[in-house]
């Protein structure tokens, strides 16, 4: 079978598809980094307000593409979903905590209290700027058992309340 007969079979179009890049969210990515970068930048004149306000569309931005995609790998089973959010967020934020710990001096004892272990989990501890990467895996790990365990109602109404509570 040639390579043009493989990919016309509809399993072969559905796995591409997939696995292709969506140039419009790239894009949209590209500036979401930017706007990011103005955010961060501290640029207290009227020029810099502006920018920092048309910026503050990136980290929604990426929550929204992180749901887009947990979406499109219904695919996947249970525990390869979780899986795949733990190697995607979970490894970078506990390895940039670990250095930022380290960095800062944390010592054992400190962390053996569970109240702190929690805020460092939480909001990143030192690494205060890192916060929307256990947020983001904790949303996407609750969008993929909603959708695996719950209706479609029940997960609009999830997401509203949630939204209403935000």
């Amino acid at each position: 079978m040639s390579t043009a007969q493989a990919l016309s079979t509809p399993e072969a179009s559905a796995s591409s598809a997939l696995h292709s890049r969506v140039n419009g969210i790239d894009v949209f990515r590209f500036l979401a980094v930017v706007g990011v970068v103005f955010i961060h930048a501290n640029n207290k004149t009227t020029f810099g307000t502006a920018f920092d306000l048309a910026s503050r569309f990136g980290v929604p931005f990426f929550f929204i593409v992180a749901g887009y995609f947990a979406g499109m790998k219904s695919d996947l089973s249970f525990f390869n979903a979780v899986r795949h959010i733990v190697q995607r967020i979970l490894i970078p934020f506990a390895v940039w905590l670990v250095l930022y710990l380290v960095y800062f001096e944390y010592r054992p004892p400190v962390l053996a209290e569970p109240l702190t272990v929690a805020w460092v989990l939480m909001t990143g501890g030192p690494a205060f700027h890192l916060w929307f990467l256990p947020s983001l895996a904790f949303g996407t790990l609750m969008l993929v058992v909603l959708r695996r365990f719950c209706s479609l109602p029940m997960l609009v109404g999830t997401a509203v309340v949630l939204y209403a509570g935000g």
